[in-house]
């Protein structure tokens, strides 16, 4: 009969265990803004690719099929660093610059079925318009640094920016992930540290 209460018992624990796991949110990926780099490391499949001078990290991964460099992002909070930003930058070249427009068009309409509507979409910015009437153009003109556009989505601990932009002939697609509650407190290190070297 005690075998039988503790394989009961074991069973339940498990089943509690399940459960608590199944309902774990994540802010991004399986992390949470705040996990110090070693946490962070714990959640990913292999070991960095990179970590610069900072502490940042960056991976080789990919994102909706798409190659990827992902960075997370610490800032220093008393005796530990603390993540607060993550962002994936596309890695695929094109010859075709308008495969860029079509690249951010895709994230643009899968994070639209993650997050629902963008919280901030001001269209296109076009400072230059030589372009602006000539579609098949337009992936040029955003690597010339005529055009650009982001959006952002908003949750209630994370602000996620899709972006694409360009100058001197490159383009960059990227989807940056900030923590609404560290933003601040990253930005203020950030600029402590560059003051101290004033």
């Amino acid at each position: 009969m005690k075998g039988l209460l503790f394989v009961i018992a074991c069973l339940a624990i498990s089943c509690c265990a399940d459960y608590v796991e199944a309902q774990t949110e994540y802010d991004f990926r399986r992390i949470n803004w705040g996990m110090g780099p070693e946490e962070v490391k714990a959640t990913e499949a292999k070991p960095p690719d990179k970590i610069d001078d900072e502490g940042d990290m960056a991976y080789l991964t990919s994102v909706v099929g798409k190659r990827a460099v992902l960075w997370y992002m610490f800032f220093p909070s008393g005796s530990q660093s603390k993540l607060w930003k993550a962002q994936y930058i596309l890695m695929d070249e094109y010859r075709n610059d308008n495969n860029y427009i079509r690249d951010f068009s895709e994230l643009f309409e899968k994070l639209k079925l993650k997050y629902g509507s963008a919280s901030f979409d001001p269209g296109w910015q076009w400072n230059q318009t030589l372009y602006q009437d000539d579609p098949e153009r337009h992936g040029f003109a955003v690597s010339l640094g005529h055009v650009a556009r982001w959006v952002d989505f908003k949750t209630d601990k994370t602000t996620i920016r899709l972006a694409i932009g360009g100058e001197n002939y490159k383009i960059n697609v990227f989807i940056t992930y900030t923590s609404n509650e560290y933003k601040d407190a990253a930005e203020s290190a950030a600029a402590a540290s560059e003051a101290s070297d004033l």
